[in-house]
């Protein structure tokens, strides 16, 4: 079953670097997205979280329109995942702090043993919760940014090279945390990897630039 859908998708750029893309995301798969640099990999997984503008094309979410869900209910369901956090402010702060908002108004915020859970998995120790974001390293960001994702409880993740920063050994327990999270529901990833990366199900390529 498709859970994300995109038909002669056009974002918004300059005409010289224009493209158009089709494709779709099914349920329990990890698509890997490929292409040239520059080909507009990155612009495609921030129009398809409905942060980049298009200028044609249309994108469904289990069969439904995405003119007909909100903004910001859309963006929780197809996650576009920022390694960006708020330097000043402890890594459990940054982890919870999308439970400030309206939209999660009705929800509890994730118990600290779930996510010293996730981060174990990813191989971070519990006592990172406590560290200030600004002393995380790259690679360590990159992970808690995907734990943040992974507790809103998103339909499909749209992951922009999340294994670049890692050494071998985190990206192995990377691919194995993900296969086990498609895995686990009726959920899929979009995933962008100049590397590649074991547990992807298909492939796809952008078309070309023109």
């Amino acid at each position: 079953m498709a859970l994300l859908t995109w038909k002669d998708l056009v974002p918004s750029l300059p005409q010289e670097k224009s493209f158009s893309s089709s494709g779709e995301v099914k349920a329990k798969e990890i698509l890997l997205l490929q292409g040239p640099s520059g080909a507009g990999k990155t612009t495609l997984l921030r129009t398809l979280a409905r942060l980049h503008p298009r200028i044609s094309g249309n994108i469904w979410l289990n069969g439904k329109p995405c003119e007909d869900v909100p903004p910001s209910r859309w963006r929780r369901s197809v996650h576009y995942v920022a390694p960006q956090m708020l330097a000043n402010a402890t890594v459990l702060e940054n982890i919870t702090y999308p439970f400030r908002f309206s939209i999660y108004k009705k929800e509890t915020p994730p118990l600290r043993m779930t996510v010293a859970l996730l981060l174990n998995e990813l191989g971070l120790d519990e006592g990172i919760l406590a560290q200030e974001a600004r002393t995380l390293s790259s690679g360590e960001v990159a992970r808690v940014a995907l734990v943040r994702a992974i507790l809103i409880e998103p339909i499909v993740l749209l992951l922009d090279e999340p294994a670049a920063p890692l050494d071998e050994k985190a990206k192995e327990k990377l691919a194995s945390f993900l296969s086990r999270w498609v895995a686990g529901g009726e959920r899929g990833i979009l995933l962008v990897s100049h590397q590649g990366m074991e547990g992807v199900t298909r492939t796809m390529s952008i078309n070309k630039t023109h």
